[in-house]
């Protein structure tokens, strides 16, 4: 043997064994799950998601855990609450209160789902519909980051690829139709349950091929949303803006539960990390969600939940109620157009009470060109 030989095998060696370390360690180590798996639809209600027809959807949500009365944070938009959403933090603990793309206010400052993850040497990957997400994504946290698209159909047939090929530990995936649908043609609008039919699909193929690698009984598959809407817009502290889905399934989801706790945008974060064996950020704002877990591990310390929302703020079709603001949602700006009694104006800009953002300003904002009939 060469005398440089040895040594050099040594180090591969031990280079092999930290990265095959960190491919395992949440099995290794007890972990409800190996892998997890975020689906956010952006501006999906739970009442327009149960009235859909979403086939997929509906067998994940009966068949794991489920809430219709979790809620965002405040202002209910889509950035402020997707920070929350990787972070475990309101917008005052991780900055970022603007809703649209500002280059030169850079990304994140504080650890995320990603950071931490990549930190543990976990693949991580986010394929988003809008490019404000680049705000969520700081240097090095992201094994690959991709805005291939601004339909669920392109964001999940990337998405879906990258996962048949790399497998990775953590994957985050965004689908802006049913805000885009919502802020043309309405809330509830046929068009936004053709929206949300068309994410049904793409998650029907990404489910398929998490099947389809043999990872679906150790995978921890969320689905969620960052805020609600009426009429045209969103925005307020009113509960048909601020109530979203919060489904968990997979192998590593307690099945058939309705869970009747209370869960915050916050709560995703920390669910993300605690399913995955990894540590919650200091000051992290969010709680796991334990009764989502099928084994739940070592819950030593973990706060427990209040109950679920159960106070109507008016009567609606999500199970008879659509429930009150929780006091975790944190405040909502003044710039946001809510008055003080925290109804909102509808419109997440600030402009006159009941108007809506246009159909050409919509498209600049989001890049999403409608369909013929849609």
């Amino acid at each position: 043997m060469l005398p440089w030989f040895a040594p050099l095998r040594r180090t591969v060696g031990r280079w092999f064994l930290l990265a095959l370390l960190g491919v395992l360690a949440p099995a290794a180590f007890g972990a409800p799950a190996e892998r997890v798996v975020i689906v956010s639809l952006d501006g999906a209600r739970p009442d327009a998601l149960q009235r859909a027809r979403v086939p997929v959807m509906r067998q994940l949500w009966e068949s794991g855990a489920h809430s219709w009365t979790a809620h965002a944070v405040l202002p209910s938009v889509t950035l402020p609450n997707h920070a929350s959403m990787v972070t475990g933090l309101l917008p005052a603990g991780h900055g970022i209160t603007w809703n649209d793309y500002k280059p030169r206010r850079g990304t994140l400052s504080v650890p995320t789902i990603f950071s931490v993850a990549r930190e543990a040497g976990l693949r991580v990957a986010l394929f988003a519909g809008k490019t404000k997400f680049r705000h969520l994504v700081a240097k090095d946290t992201l094994t690959r980051f991709s805005i291939p698209g601004v339909s669920a159909r392109e964001i999940g047939a990337a998405a879906t690829a990258y996962y048949r090929r790399y497998r990775p530990q953590l994957l985050f995936v965004h689908f802006p139709d049913p805000d885009s649908a919502g802020h043309f043609w309405g809330w509830m609008s046929a068009a936004q349950m053709r929206a949300l039919a068309d994410c049904d699909a793409a998650v029907g193929r990404l489910t398929a091929a998490i099947r389809s690698a043999g990872d679906w009984e150790r995978t921890l598959f969320l689905i969620t949303s960052d805020h609600g809407g009426h009429g045209r817009g969103h925005g307020s502290a009113r509960a048909v803006d601020q109530l979203i889905p919060w489904i968990a399934a997979g192998g590593a989801a307690r099945p058939h539960t309705d869970l009747r706790v209370e869960i915050s945008t916050c709560d995703t974060a920390a669910t993300v990390l605690f399913a995955l064996g990894l540590p919650l950020p200091s000051g992290c704002q969010g709680r796991p969600v334990v009764e989502a877990l099928a084994s739940p591990g070592d819950v030593h310390g973990v706060p427990k939940r209040s109950p679920a929302l159960s106070q109507p703020e008016s009567p609606g079709p999500i199970g008879g109620t659509m429930g009150s603001p929780s006091t975790r949602a944190g405040v909502v700006p003044k710039a946001f157009g809510t008055g003080p009694d925290g109804s909102g104006t509808g419109d997440c800009s600030g402009a006159a009470p009941g108007a809506a953002r246009s159909k050409e300003r919509v498209a600049q904002e989001t890049g999403f060109v409608p369909r013929i009939n849609r």
